[in-house]
C-alpha cells in the first residue's frame, strides 16, 4: 500500500499506457532509496487504477512522462 500511495502522490495518470513497469520500478527505487520488486509496482499501479496494457513479461502503464522525468 505504501507504493500505491506514493504513486498517487507523485505520478499523474494519463490515458495512453507508455511507461514500462520495469523502468518505472528503477525510477522509484532511485527516488525513494529502497528496493522495489517489479511485481509490487505492477500490483500497486493496478490498485491505483492506471490504464495499462500487457507487454510481456512486463506491463505498460498510463503514467505522466513529465512526472516520471522529475524522478530522474
Amino acid at each position: 500500500m505504501k507504493t500505491a500511495l506514493w504513486l498517487c502522490d507523485n505520478v499523474t495518470p494519463i490515458k495512453t499506457p507508455t511507461a514500462g513497469s520495469y523502468g518505472v520500478k528503477h525510477l522509484i527505487e532511485n527516488a525513494a532509496g529502497v528496493y522495489l520488486p517489479n511485481g509490487v509496482l505492477i500490483a500497486s499501479a493496478f490498485i491505483v487504477g492506471y490504464p495499462f496494457r500487457y507487454d510481456q513479461p512486463n506491463v505498460r502503464f498510463g503514467m505522466s512522462q513529465r512526472d516520471l522525468n522529475k524522478l530522474r
